[in-house]
């Protein structure tokens, strides 16, 4: 198949179902919601039922939001038009949270455009799964990060109009052949691009009239069939990273979208096992809280913070790192680190990322202050499956594990410490956005990025939590 494309010359910042039989279940009080739901995905509804505790403390059940909700109620869809478009999301690459929030993104614009949805892939890359190594050119399915299941069941709770498909052939079954080629599409492409600022495009909600206007001026005499055809629209999404204005629709919006995705079941297990390993190790005990000190948002893990019993830090030092990482730099970090330990009256760290002369280094320095420094790899053995996962993989465990630390730091201008200091944040001590605030850019009670303040509005305009 040709492609007709519209990918800007420069990135900027980055099923066939015809008859339903719908079960209505309640368990545990959690009601799975059959209205309105497309026909196009042939999945089994079921009710969402926890792991037992001991072998996944990171699972939640899939995102029922009444905010989400209430957006795509509001929303216009193609559904039965003259003119329906079907978004392929094929493009998001780089490390585990750019990935991430590429697909929140084509979601959102999806839902903004009013049309339907291919099963994301993700693009895949050679190597540990870091911004250095190349991409292999090999898509592969979401589940090879997130849980493919909750996906699908979230949007039909939470957004019931956004129609899925299992792939381009089943939209082709229900909806007929496209009216033309494929058509490539930066969604950023349709607005003046010299005029998007660092915190996300100005006019979200006039990107739906834009497209619209594109794709009037789209040649359909000759499909790929070979003759006129009135099918669908296939528009092929490019990587969309940093560009689009989460709060656009509100806090509690952008605060429970992001939960549509969940991190795929053995990397969340394997968490749970380091996780105990480290909790075993400090001598800690992993509790739920309750009453007001509960999480402010659902999902097990945000009641798995225990108090004083590790620092967790990520080596990433962001968009700057290849500049900053001269001797000087790389000691005054390890040193600053440490020194968050030694405040912390922590002598428990669980260090992620970094290369193997950096990780050496790190324990060696800790050692001479009675530090103990492990990695998952340290907490992990062969029997566990954790060199069953490949390396971008791995860091799936890494986010988990870092999510639950005592303490947590990075660096600034790090979208993986970004937003695993945002996540921890929002879930344990609510929306305020103090943790703006201070000499440090992220500056509360659990976390430290360490950076000049508003050096990245960029990731707080633009990083879903």
């Amino acid at each position: 198949m040709g492609v007709s494309t519209r990918y800007s010359t420069r990135r900027p910042g980055s099923h066939y179902v015809t008859a339903a039989a719908i079960l209505l279940i309640i368990i545990q009080a959690l009601w799975i919601r059959a209205e309105n739901v497309d026909p196009s995905l042939q999945v089994q509804i079921t009710p969402w039922v926890p792991s037992s505790q001991g072998d996944d403390y990171f699972d939640y059940p899939p995102l029922d939001s009444l905010e989400v909700r209430s957006v795509c109620n509001g929303q216009k869809w193609d559904s039965n038009t003259n003119t329906e478009v079907v978004f392929t999301c094929d493009n998001s690459v780089g490390e585990i949270i750019d990935i991430r929030n590429s697909i929140l993104n084509c979601i959102r614009y999806a839902i903004l455009a009013g049309g339907s949805l291919v099963m994301p892939r993700i693009t895949v890359l050679k190597g540990s799964g870091t911004r250095t190594d190349k991409q292999t050119g090999e898509r592969k399915h979401m589940g090879y990060m997130f849980d493919a299941d909750h996906f699908i069941k979230s949007l039909r709770l939470s957004c019931p109009q956004l129609r899925l498909y299992d792939d381009v052939e089943e939209v082709y079954k229900a909806l007929g052949p496209p009216r033309t080629w494929s058509l490539g599409l930066f969604p950023e492409s349709l607005i003046d691009e010299e005029k998007i600022p660092s915190i996300g495009i100005q006019h979200p909600n006039r990107w739906r009239g834009q497209l619209y206007d594109w794709l009037g001026q789209v040649h359909t005499d000759v499909s790929p069939t070979g003759r006129p055809s009135y099918g669908p629209f296939i528009v092929d999404l490019g990587r969309s990273y940093l560009t689009f204005p989460i709060y656009n629709d509100g806090e509690p919006f952008a605060q429970a979208f992001g939960d549509i995705l969940k991190f795929r079941s053995d990397a969340r297990e394997l968490a749970t096992k380091a996780l105990l390993q480290m909790a075993k190790i400090s001598g800690s005990k992993l509790t739920q809280p309750e009453g007001d000190a509960a999480p402010s948002k659902p999902g097990t893990y945000a009641g798995t913070i225990p108090e004083h019993a590790y620092l967790g830090i990520y080596l990433q030092e962001g968009k700057d790192s290849e500049e900053t990482r001269t001797p000087f730099a790389e000691a005054k970090r390890t040193a600053d680190y440490l020194q968050q330990a030694v405040n912390a009256g922590l002598s428990l760290v669980y260090i992620a990322n970094g290369d193997a002369t950096q990780v050496k280094t790190f324990k060696s320095e800790a050692k001479a202050k009675s530090i103990t420094v492990v990695t998952k790899q340290d907490l992990l053995g062969n029997k566990d499956g954790l060199e069953n996962l490949q390396g971008d993989q791995q860091a799936l465990v890494d986010f988990l594990v870092l999510l639950s630390a005592s303490h947590f730091s990075g660096a600034a201008c790090s979208s993986f410490s970004w937003n695993v200091a945002l996540k921890r944040h929002l879930l344990v001590q609510g929306p305020e956005r103090k943790h703006w605030d201070g000499p440090q850019t992220f500056n509360s009670r659990l976390n430290h990025l360490h950076g000049e303040p508003e050096s990245c509005p960029e990731f707080f305009a633009c990083l879903w939590p």
